[in-house]
């Protein structure tokens, strides 16, 4: 069984929440799926042999951080760039400690699932355990992977693709032209920037720093870092102006209008440091002044204005079929969303959370004053 999910952003918790509160739900939705691929197209039960688990990437979010609100940045090289690069990953995985405590345990003892019996039913008693193996894509967000140590017999398998000779996984930003990198990752050198790591390093961490001396706004603020740093360019306009119109009902007018200043300032500073550090950005046109002028409109439309229009260039390629790419796995809008595949061809997105309870009393076959079958059990 092969279980694919992508884009969990979890933080160094700095500027945004860890997302270390939500792997509960991420585990639970992982487990349950593991349970739900046991059951055979002839309604009989029988526990999976084996599952890979493929985070296909932005499992971290590293970008977001205080590590670049100064002068250093994930993209150069250098004995400096490289220990702030580690002390970000060191500080994300402490905040997700229980996290990876649940997967290695998976990983030593397998994931528990009901036994089967002998007419193909989940049985009560002594759980089954499903041999797991988990391998770590790089992604735009969390390309340093390879830079730190975490295989070994008990460890993660960390890359940039995933493949069993049938199916093949990536993180996929290499088919989104704001993501996609002149080069590989530096081993010691610099490269430029992507547009997103521009905007995220650049805009959104110098926006959100500033932001943490806003007093009683700092925790609206907060809560909002994590939809910027998931939104395209194309949609974080609105999301500011109706950010800043709910902050000026909870906080006041002043409030809203200091946040929305500050916003302005930091598109403002952006916009010179990309002519500095000119971002890789795949179109045919240089983008960087449209952008700018677009992040501060006060009433876009949506992401199809006109100015938007202009710059469809940017909209992501269409992949290759027969790949599963993670860079756009979503769930209802979520940017988090786990797929499912079985050997013989089945596949489904198992939904996250608590799943809504069957009714306590069903009816079936009534048509108007006809009497059906009730089940109330």
């Amino acid at each position: 069984m092969l279980i694919v999910t992508a884009n969990w952003a979890l933080t160094d918790g700095s500027l945004a929440p860890s997302g270390s509160g939500s792997w509960p739900i991420l585990l639970n939705g992982i487990q349950r799926a593991v349970i739900r691929g046991g059951r055979g197209t002839d309604g009989r039960y029988r526990p999976v042999s084996a599952t890979t688990l493929v985070l296909a990437g932005d499992t971290c979010d590293w970008l977001t951080s205080t590590a670049w609100a100064g002068q250093e940045r994930p993209w150069r090289g250098g004995a400096r760039a490289r220990r702030a690069r580690l002390r970000v990953a060191a500080e994300t995985l402490r905040a997700a400690r229980p996290l990876a405590a649940r997967l290695r345990r998976w990983l030593r003892r397998g994931v528990p699932v009901p036994a089967a019996d002998r007419r193909g039913r989940p049985c009560v008693g002594p759980p089954q355990a499903v041999p797991l193996r988990i391998v770590l894509l790089a992604g735009d967000r969390d390309p340093w992977w390879p830079e730190l140590s975490l295989d070994g017999p008990d460890g993660f398998q960390v890359g940039e693709a995933w493949s069993d000779g049938q199916r093949e996984v990536r993180h996929g930003h290499e088919l989104d032209p704001l993501a996609h990198p002149a080069g590989a990752w530096p081993c010691g050198g610099s490269r430029r920037p992507t547009l997103r790591e521009s905007l995220a390093v650049d805009l959104i961490v110098p926006f959100a720093a500033e932001c943490r001396t806003a007093g009683a706004a700092w925790p609206f603020v907060r809560s909002l870092v994590p939809r910027l740093t998931a939104a395209g360019p194309e949609v974080i306009p609105g999301i500011i102006h109706r950010f800043v119109e709910r902050l000026a009902l909870d906080q006041g007018l002043s409030v809203a209008r200091a946040i929305e200043a500050s916003w302005r300032s930091s598109v403002a500073a952006w916009h010179a440091a990309a002519r500095r550090e000119q971002p890789v950005c795949e179109t045919e046109f240089d983008p960087i002044d449209a952008v700018a002028g677009w992040l501060t409109e006060r009433r876009p439309a949506d992401g199809s204005a006109s100015l938007w229009r202009a710059l469809a260039p940017l909209g992501r390629r269409q992949s290759r079929s027969g790949m599963l790419w993670g860079h756009g796995l979503a769930l209802g809008g979520q940017p988090i969303a786990i797929e499912c595949r079985l050997d013989d061809g089945r596949r489904w997105r198992e939904p996250l959370g608590v799943e809504s309870a069957a009714p306590a009393v069903v009816t079936i076959g009534r048509q108007g004053s006809r009497p059906g079958v009730v089940d109330a059990a």
